[in-house]
């Protein structure tokens, strides 16, 4: 029993009133005016579905109608998708079917208009896959949306450089060697390479240039969009600093994982009080 009648109740389970306890024409007791209260109430508690981004995950994946792609180590958006809930919600609850090879680190960040998007974020305000190659389902609890109702729920993901080196054997070689000379958005290697040469339909976009003194990193990986006789171009930008820093160090050509998703969902989360 509630200690006031302004406080709404929520009922364990929905009850189905029967309709000849008040066929007589005689006034509704107070009792069946609070069980049809406290029915309504849990119905207005229940999750409802506010988004539904199913894929098709039957064909190859070199077919491509599953949405997917190479796991860059920054964070670079999957898609945005429109929430539209009751208005005075204010939370929801977000599933993420995917697949990520075996070892790979690939980290997700979940945003709304509510639960902004952070290029650093603290440990626990973003999820990492099991990355156990088969299906799996992350999820979001509680996640924060406008309470007009009316969000958008926008993914990124990230991961690390990896340590799997490019296939020579596809790619040609080298796929590790000395740096003679970066510039901007062009690394000319100490040896001739016999590299694939491509424009960015082939193999680059889907590897990273790597810049190491011994086994450290001098600087963030860049990802190679051109393959060219004597060169590889590279984005972002290398500034002049980082070009002088970077000759005569070790490069080596990694390959990126791909990741690959089936369907995000979402509900409101369910409320305890209304």
């Amino acid at each position: 029993m509630p200690s006031t009648i302004y406080t709404p109740e929520i009922a364990s389970a929905y009850g189905a009133l029967d309709s000849d306890a008040a066929s007589d024409g005689s006034a509704a007791t107070a009792h069946l005016l609070r069980a049809a209260a406290r029915s309504m109430h849990r119905l207005l508690a229940k999750p409802e579905p506010v988004l539904s981004a199913l894929y098709d995950t039957r064909v190859p994946d070199s077919e491509g109608r599953a949405m997917s792609g190479p796991a860059l180590p920054w964070w670079t958006i999957v898609d945005t998708y429109p929430v539209n809930a009751m208005r005075g919600r204010t939370s929801i609850d977000v599933r993420i079917t995917l697949r990520v090879p075996v070892g790979t680190d690939l980290r997700l960040q979940v945003c709304t208009r509510a639960q902004v998007f952070v290029l650093n974020p603290p440990v626990g305000s973003y999820k990492t896959a099991a990355a156990t190659g088969t299906w799996e389902t992350v999820e979001y609890d509680g996640l924060l949306i406008d309470s007009s109702g009316v969000d958008e729920v926008t993914i990124y993901v990230s991961a690390s450089a990896g340590a799997t080196l490019g296939s020579t054997a596809t790619y040609g070689t080298p796929n590790t060697g000395t740096v003679r000379s970066v510039s901007g958005e062009r690394m000319v290697p100490d040896a001739t390479p016999s590299w694939v040469v491509t424009t960015g339909n082939t193999w680059a976009m889907r590897h990273l240039l790597v810049f190491l003194s011994g086994s450290a990193l001098l600087t963030t990986p860049r990802l190679i969009t051109g393959v060219y006789p004597d060169s590889m171009r590279f984005a972002p930008a290398a500034s002049a600093g980082e070009g002088a820093l970077l000759a005569g160090s070790t490069y080596e050509i990694r390959t990126l994982p791909l990741w690959r998703l089936a369907a995000v969902t979402a509900w409101t989360s369910l409320r305890t009080a209304l």
